[in-house]
């Protein structure tokens, strides 16, 4: 085992990963929540900011791939943030650098009805195809 003791949640529970070609293993730990709601998926339901669950899910942690037994939130690092679920992530070694596919946010329609229309709710936001570099802060 080379981390463990990530947080438990209900969504977006799946620890995707990759590895560099530096001796690192990068995790996706995603937020167990659509937006941060103050209630999850509630219509109507103001977003928390600063979002409290961003200190140990929506982002993607470091840890060295030849180290056993790192727990979570002792060993490691957070390399990225503000990212709802990382449902692919791969190190492109060609260039040296971190790619990442994020699950963008759901249910517009059904929890801001006037603000987004069905459609609207069906396109955006869309997923996204991004590069990913230490300290980044996608929201």
């Amino acid at each position: 085992m080379v981390a463990s003791g990530f947080p438990e949640q209900h969504e977006h529970s799946a620890k995707t990963m990759a590895f560099d070609n530096n001796e690192h293993v990068f995790v996706n730990v995603g937020a167990p929540s659509n937006a941060c709601q103050r209630e999850d998926r509630v219509r109507g339901s103001s977003g928390i900011n600063p979002c409290p669950l961003l200190a140990q899910h929506g982002g993607i942690w470091e840890f060295d791939a030849d180290k056993l037994n790192q727990p979570f939130g002792k060993d490691g690092r957070r390399y990225a943030t503000g990212i709802r679920n990382a449902v692919a992530i791969t190190w492109n070694a060609q260039v040296g650098a971190l790619y990442a596919v994020q699950m963008g946010r759901d249910q517009l329609y059904d929890n801001w009805p006037r603000l987004y229309s069905a459609q609207q709710s069906a396109e955006l936001p869309a997923e996204e195809f991004f590069l990913i570099r230490q300290g980044d802060n996608f929201g």
